[in-house]
């Protein structure tokens, strides 16, 4: 009897892409990524009109812009996450890597078990991602249910954001099916008891825009939509390219950041297979089966190397379902003077309910 995880990775791992043989081209293809000139992307720029990404905050009708959260995670965060369970909805453990084993009525005729490694998981991933068709659409389209920790009463409110664009315009509806979370009956209860006082300011709105621009901020660089198509689509390039937006801490960390955002980015397959083989050799990284977002969909988490966020995917590893905050961010560095620092408090999860392409605003994919 197999697991259906090792039946993944056995298909997904030809010896090209797995332990030796991949480490034996990785120095290669780092030294021809530093001495070679950057080619010409292939997405074509389909606008004249510069433009620039920030996150929006559309309330009371009126447009606001919010600069994206850079990516940085503080190095000097504490590895330990003792509420880890709670947030993934399963009794995870950060710190401890999964080993896989047959059933026990099988024990006598099943194989050795096999031990899913971190790296294995994420270069199967990689190779699930380059499977997808190509992106059929104008309108980058997202839809997010978010789940923020508030100070008092122990409670999260959920609240749902859509969005559409296509680089110079499109619609945001923010504030959707807005609902107090409870961890325990007992907060719920102090919370009522206390006259049920509103736990979150923000109102439902729909907005169109147009004209404005959007950016992704990874470290010191800050994309456009464009930009990101044109972000380089091997490991070796990739690498490069976060070496030099690196701002600080880790850097292990910081490639765990930033995989987060290009995972749910409209960067290209290719581009986001590099993050998941990037992000696969970096050391330190946990790995827990069976874990659940807030949304009760099941997959498979990463933990950072410092232990302070958690990434679920599904059981492919191609698919971002959700990112979760495991300790109090802290910033490792003072913002700019054009830059807004978003940082999550423990407990924060987005997950990611759709992603893709459509024709018109408006339309889900």
């Amino acid at each position: 009897m197999t697991h259906p995880v090792d039946d993944l990775v056995a298909e997904l791992r030809p010896d090209e892409y797995t332990g030796a043989a991949y480490q034996r081209r990785r120095e290669a293809d780092l030294a021809r990524a530093f001495a070679t000139p950057r080619r010409a992307p292939r997405w074509t720029d389909r606008f004249a009109t510069p433009y620039r990404r920030t996150g929006l905050a559309l309330a009371g009708g009126a447009l606001a812009m919010a600069v994206a959260a850079t990516v940085t995670l503080s190095a000097t965060m504490s590895a330990t996450a003792g509420g880890a369970g709670q947030l993934g909805g399963q009794d995870a453990r950060p710190g401890v890597t999964s080993s896989i084993s047959t059933a026990a009525d099988d024990a006598r005729n099943a194989p050795s078990p096999i031990r899913l490694e971190p790296r294995a998981f994420l270069l199967a991933g990689a190779e699930t991602v380059l499977r997808e068709q190509p992106a059929d659409g104008r309108y980058r389209y997202e839809r997010t249910r978010t789940f923020e920790p508030v100070d008092r009463y122990g409670a999260l409110v959920a609240h749902t954001d859509e969005s559409w664009y296509d680089g110079r315009g499109g619609r945001t509806s923010s504030n959707q099916d807005v609902e107090v979370v409870f961890d325990s009956a007992g907060d719920k209860a102090r919370w009522q008891a206390a006259g049920s006082p509103s736990l979150w300011s923000g109102k439902p709105s729909t907005d169109d825009f147009s004209k404005i621009s959007l950016s992704w901020s990874i470290g010191r660089k800050s994309l456009t939509m464009n930009q990101l198509h044109m972000l380089p689509e091997t490991a070796a390039g990739l690498e490069k390219w976060l070496r030099q937006a690196h701002t600080g801490g880790s850097f292990p960390d910081f490639v765990f950041g930033a995989a987060r955002y290009l995972l749910s980015s409209p960067a290209s397959a290719e581009t986001r297979a590099a993050a998941l083989r990037v992000l696969a050799d970096q050391p330190g990284l946990t790995l827990s089966e069976n874990v659940a977002d807030r949304l009760g969909r099941t997959g498979v988490a990463i933990d950072s190397p410092d232990g302070a966020a958690r990434l679920i995917v599904d059981r492919s590893g191609s698919t971002l379902l959700a990112y979760v905050q495991l300790v109090t961010e802290r910033p490792v560095r003072e913002p700019g003077p054009r830059e807004v620092r978003i940082l999550h408090a423990a407990g924060y999860q987005a997950a990611y309910e759709a992603m893709g392409w459509t024709r018109e605003v408006g339309t889900r994919p």
